[in-house]
């Protein structure tokens, strides 16, 4: 699997200097980048395959049905911790 695009998004949230709502946005596109990867047809069937929690999923479902400028549905930090267990969750899936 390839995680070099993961790797650009992660960064960018991990950025202090950019806002919290562009933060969030890069960690929900790091999220759909792995999801990607799996070759699921849509967000929802890849994190039913790599068996997120239901809260991470209902996480996932937040990022996805967030519309700006509404503030982001939870913190960069957040976002960042939710993007790194989906990625440890799709490596266990592989394996």
């Amino acid at each position: 699997m390839d995680f070099e695009m993961y790797e650009i998004h992660m960064s960018d949230a991990r950025t202090e200097l950019l806002t919290p709502s562009t933060r969030v946005t890069a960690a929900f596109h790091a999220i759909v980048i792995l999801c990607a990867q799996l070759g699921k047809e849509t967000l929802g069937q890849a994190c039913a395959a790599i068996r997120l929690s239901a809260e991470d999923l209902r996480c996932v479902q937040a990022l996805d049905n967030w519309r700006k400028p509404e503030p982001p549905p939870m913190s960069p930090d957040d976002a960042i911790a939710l993007a790194e267990r989906v990625r440890k969750n799709i490596g266990e899936s592989l394996c």
